[in-house]
């Protein structure tokens, strides 16, 4: 019956030309949108500088010898890195003494963001203490925002070791720094410029496996909502053999889309991938499980294939906004930015791809399928008790 039920759902949709057609060239399309309207060449580097305004509140350290007492800033590597002559070809930043001014500036789009490095910044590490250098986000240009972040995100997962002389001893200072949203977290190598469709890249394949729901929403809907799955149905085992046997063929189906816009994207648009792609894609797959048992349990819920698409289809938009898959959104450092970059499943899938590819570590693939499967452990659990009250009617 499992095997019954997978193939039929797989023959019903990929004989479904229009809904294949859907999941294939709207992201393609979307994508060439997004980049017209921002006047961004996609499949070039970002050539226009992010202005950034900084704000050194940096203390320093005395560090004493036998001849004098000096002061020494860890904040000086930040700006190293800053003047490095790669970065200078998309980064300009002005500094500020004081911060009304500059977030005067950032109000008045003269600046795409901000950083402030806090006056314990040196003491803090000396100690081997976390801290932070804050990004406040401007609506200028939404690239100068990515490089902005991206920027501060490879500066706080790559920076080295430091020594410092004091007398004979050498003292080791961890210069690591934490930064907060998940989009911050994304970093790019010196050897590789970041571009709109390398991001764009990421986010439509994420998007497109939430879409992937919308299928088993529909082939549930005609099981357990209409005549035709009356018969299949009619049985304690055939409930769950075509419950599986469908979940099975929306994955499958899903994941063959993905496969095709990941090649699309990838040897037409260019976009960067990185070189693991097996983890790439087991966490794709992982997440393509959360969007179909997500689709099967509104079905469940809602006993209605119309309420059930509408609201996955608000679910999508409402997920895909807030994680900036459509327009970078400056999240600020609270509550809501937090849960949206360590609890929503698609952030933390995208999260996750822009940290191999971009080898920023900031998120481990065992971290990503982790929270995930909670989802769909959750989603799981709800649907087989539905299912289970459904068999009793």
């Amino acid at each position: 019956m499992i095997l019954h039920s997978y193939i039929t759902t797989l023959k019903i949709q990929l004989r479904d030309k229009s809904a294949m057609a859907l999941m294939i060239l709207f992201p393609i399309i979307l994508t060439l949108v997004i980049g017209s309207s921002l006047e961004t060449k996609l499949g070039q580097r970002i050539t226009e500088k992010a202005i950034i305004g900084i704000v050194n509140l940096d203390r320093g350290i005395e560090i004493k010898s036998r001849e004098d007492e000096s002061i020494l800033y860890l904040s000086d590597e930040f700006f190293e890195q800053l003047n490095n002559d790669t970065v200078k070809e998309i980064i300009a930043y002005l500094e500020y003494e004081n911060m009304d001014k500059c977030l005067l500036d950032l109000d008045n789009n003269k600046l795409d963001a901000i950083y402030v490095i806090p006056n314990e910044y040196s003491s803090m590490l000396k100690d081997k203490e976390e801290t932070s250098i804050d990004i406040y986000i401007g609506n200028r240009s939404r690239d100068g925002a990515f490089i902005a972040r991206q920027f501060l995100s490879t500066f706080c997962n790559r920076s080295n070791i430091n020594s410092i002389a004091d007398d004979d001893r050498e003292i080791e200072l961890i210069n690591k720094v934490y930064s907060k949203s998940y989009i911050e977290e994304i970093g790019f190598s010196n050897d590789y410029f970041p571009r709109a469709i390398d991001y764009y890249g990421v986010t439509m394949l994420i998007m497109v496996c939430l879409y992937g729901g919308m299928y088993s929403v529909r082939i549930i809907s005609r099981i357990f909502l209409h005549d035709m799955g009356n018969k299949l149905v009619s049985t304690r085992k055939g409930l769950f053999d075509v419950y599986i046997g469908t979940s099975f063929a929306s994955i499958t189906t899903v994941f063959l889309q993905i496969v095709f816009l990941f090649l699309f994207f990838k040897y037409i648009y260019k976009v960067n991938y990185g070189n693991d792609y097996l983890s790439l894609f087991a966490v794709i797959f992982v997440f393509i499980v959360f969007s179909i048992l997500l689709g099967q349990f509104l079905v469940l819920l809602c006993n209605s294939e119309g309420a059930a698409s509408g609201t996955i289809n608000i679910l999508i938009i409402a997920l895909s906004f807030i994680t900036n898959s459509y327009v970078i959104l400056d999240q600020g450092n609270g509550l809501f930015e937090h849960i949206v970059n360590n609890f929503l499943p698609n952030a933390v899938a995208i999260n996750y791809l822009f940290s191999e590819i971009y080898i920023t570590e900031s998120v481990s693939m065992i971290t990503a399928i982790f929270t995930i499967t909670i989802y769909i452990i959750l989603l799981l659990s709800f649907s087989i008790l539905l299912l289970k009250k459904r068999r009793g009617r």
